[in-house]
């Protein structure tokens, strides 16, 4: 019996054995939820040529991303889109030379970091215990990579405490110029530059401010890349990153654009000299459009480096309509984004913008770093924009090849779906919000999304003028291929591409663009793929040109006018500015003539076009002047010629300039000419300088006024303004631009 009991015993053990060896071949494929949708490991055995490894991925169709070198013949394979884990699992188990293929899997919670402020939930946005889901998955995506000490972000700000426990580590070097000896070492025109730079204060010296600007680079150098598991306060996106330093605003927040094209240039040349720059990070704006600073942004692009900028705060509205500067440079390289609050919602004042604000992020509640090693609480899109950053640089990590545009794209696709980013009020180009694990592993997730123009109605355009279109069409990482956009009523199908010529400002981007040249006057649709409409006006326009000398003498009527002061007149012919009639003329005492009553007359000028200004305009001389009543230094009209070759005239007749001048021997005289039978009109300049002391020279020539011709605002016609561009005898023609 004993015998007997030993011979099965020998016999389960063998059965068992066998068991296990038949598991190890063909290994479970899991829950498909606790597993990367698109990626698996293979491994080949150990002397398998490369030849039949590079074969083996062409038949399936899949990339590696990696190899790793602790376990010989492992590869991390991408699959391509549409094909699932089980069937490439099964093309490569079929495969001669593969030892195993099994899922990515993805276990929970095993690179959770241990730095308090994450433990006790308070980093929201990295993971939302109230809100599961409502977060960037970043544990899902530390299980990938925590990040990489050689990839670098620059962080456009307040500057960054280098000497804080939680970012020191993390502080990108200069290690040539650390000595701190008043030397440039390596001879890139900064001294001791090891941290960054600070443009602010015009030194090499990036640490954060106190004061009501301060601290906040350090605090998003903090959301991007505070040291992870080191037991201190916070986590960043990333738990060791490069973080180089660029001081470009004041302690009270303050950062003029040359300050900030400084950085930009110091990125440019220390990418150039081998630092692996992924993104600049930018938390200022407003102001107008800057082209120096869309150049220098362009130049980020042609160089690899991405450009995430804060939508903006204390607005809710369109930044398309606010024109939100830089975040609505139309640039492939810019990200723009806007924050969400750990209830998804967007925080209140973060701006939006359907087709300028790219996605939203955390931001609203976020706990990150701030000087003297402390931390904070604070809200706003400059916090989104940072995880932005973050992610950007952990992709960059999980994979060194992909480039801009291959992170840019992924950061878009990769997000989830969110209603709170795609409505009315608050629509974003994608509807997504951050998810860092799904940028990872996207797979099968595309876009589709009209870029520019922007908003639904373009208004009123003038004839002549040029559109630009862009279509974003992208599935996950690649380009989703060409578009058009069908242009009514003349039923022209305009070719959007993404070839890198012409309108188009980066090749193989996602970014699809065309050209419209607006063919005549009139109502037009043009329809986007998904049905996106954007509805114009095409409206008459004027251009200008010198022509030769011609003064038109008239007696005239006086007009007594003075100070400030407004009159009309019926006119003896019809005037037409454009498409629109004037049988009355108005005529101020500041140099402008229309048909409207301009009640009160303005003295100060503004730029062509100007909602400011009325419509249906011409503003010979805009400027502050003062006609004196009563005499024979005011303003005129006449009419020169016979029918149906007449010229109506309105004539300023040696006036003076009101602000500290009235010289009663002042010169200057110039007259507007409104040919009969013809939308033309001339301005005609006898005497172009003023006379007298420096108060009435400041004018002269046209250096304090607005020459041009405005019909509806945005459409006009601008000559000059504030330059001393007009002459002594001298003649200016607008001439309406015809089909």
């Amino acid at each position: 019996m004993r015998r007997t009991l030993i011979a099965l015993a020998m016999l389960l053990t063998a059965a068992s054995n066998t068991l296990v060896a038949s598991n190890k071949e063909k290994p479970s494929e899991g829950n498909p939820r606790r597993a990367a949708p698109n990626e698996i490991l293979v491994k080949f055995h150990e002397g398998t040529p490369d030849a039949a490894v590079a074969e083996a991925h062409a038949r399936i169709g899949t990339s590696e991303l990696r190899r790793f070198s602790s376990v010989r013949g492992l590869a991390l394979v991408k699959l391509p889109a549409g094909k699932s884990v089980t069937d490439a699992l099964r093309a490569y188990r079929a495969s001669p030379g593969v030892q195993y293929a099994t899922p990515n899997y993805v276990r929970k919670l095993t690179n959770t970091p241990n730095d308090p402020y994450f433990v006790n939930g308070k980093l929201w946005g990295l993971q939302n215990l109230a809100q599961p889901g409502v977060d960037i998955h970043a544990p899902d995506a530390w299980n990938l990579t925590t990040g990489s000490p050689d990839v670098v972000v620059m962080v456009i700000d307040s500057g960054i405490d280098y000497t804080h426990e939680d970012l020191a580590p993390n502080m990108w070097r200069n290690t040539a110029d650390c000595f701190n000896d008043g030397i440039d070492h390596d001879n890139n025109g900064y001294v001791n530059d090891c941290y960054g730079i600070n443009p602010a204060y015009g030194n090499s010296d990036p640490m954060d401010d106190t004061g009501s600007g301060g601290s906040h680079g350090t605090f998003m150098a903090g959301i991007i890349g505070a040291v992870g598991n080191n037991g201190i306060g916070v986590v960043g996106a990333n738990w060791q990153v490069g973080l180089m330093a660029c001081k470009a605003f004041d302690s009270e927040g303050n950062g003029p654009d040359s300050a900030i094209i400084t950085c930009l240039d110091y990125a440019l040349m220390m990418k150039q000299r081998g630092v692996n720059i992924v993104a600049a990070n930018n938390s200022g704006g407003g102001a107008d459009y800057d082209p120096a600073l869309y150049d220098a942004i362009a130049a980020q692009m042609n160089a690899g480096i991405l450009f995430i900028t804060a939508a903006g705060n204390g607005s809710d509205e369109d930044i398309a309509q606010n024109t939100y500067y830089p975040a609505n440079y139309d640039l492939p390289n810019v990200i723009a984004v806007t924050s969400l609050d750990p209830n998804d919602q967007l925080t209140p004042g973060s701006a939006s913008g359907a087709h300028t604000v790219h996605l939203g992020a955390p931001g609203g509640g976020i706990w990150s770093t701030i000087i003297g090693n402390g931390y904070n609480i604070e809200g706003g899109t400059s916090n989104a924009t940072a995880y932005v950053t973050g992610v950007a640089a952990l992709l960059q990590a999980s994979n060194p090849s992909w480039d801009w545009r291959a992170i840019k794209n992924l950061i878009l696709a990769g997000g989830d779906d969110d209603p709170a980013l795609r409505n009315y009020l608050n629509d974003t180009i994608t509807g997504k919000r951050l998810n860092a694990y799904g940028a990872m592993t996207c797979t099968n997730s595309p876009i589709q999304r009209r870029f520019r123009p922007v908003g639904s109605d373009g208004g009123n355009i003038a004839f002549g003028s040029t559109i630009n279109l862009s279509v974003l069409n992208i599935n996950c990482a690649a380009p989703a291929g060409p578009v058009s956009v069908l242009v009514q009523p003349d039923n022209v199908v305009i070719p959007l591409l993404d070839d890198g010529n012409g309108p188009d400002q980066a090749a193989n981007d996602g970014l699809y663009s065309g050209v419209w040249t607006l063919p005549h006057t009139g109502d037009y649709t043009l329809t986007f793929p998904g049905n996106d409409v954007w509805l114009v006006t095409v409206k008459p326009a004027y251009t200008y040109s010198g022509v030769p000398f011609s003064w038109e003498t008239i007696t005239g009527e006086n007009l007594h006018l003075s100070d400030d002061s407004v009159t009309s007149f019926g006119t003896p012919f019809s005037i037409t500015l454009g498409d629109y009639s004037l049988p009355v003329l108005y005529v101020d005492s500041n140099g402008r003539v229309g048909p409207g009553a301009m009640i009160e007359s303005s003295f100060t000028n503004t730029p062509l076009p100007s909602d400011q200004a009325p419509s249906n305009i011409v503003a010979p001389f805009w400027d502050d002047l003062l006609p004196l009543p009563n005499t024979d230094q005011n303003v005129f009209w006449g009419v020169t010629g016979v029918r149906p070759n007449r010229k109506l005239v309105v004539e300023w007749r040696r006036v003076s300039r009101a602000s500290g001048c009235q010289d009663p021997s002042a010169t200057i005289t110039f007259q507007v000419v409104f040919p009969e039978r013809s939308s033309d009109v001339v301005v005609n300049y006898s005497n172009s300088a003023f006379g007298g002391g420096p108060a009435c020279a400041a004018g002269d020539r046209g250096a304090a006024a607005t020459v041009g011709l405005q019909l509806l605002p945005p459409i006009a016609a601008q000559f000059s303004v504030d330059q001393p561009s007009i002459q002594d005898q001298m003649s200016i023609q607008f001439t309406l631009l015809r089909p």
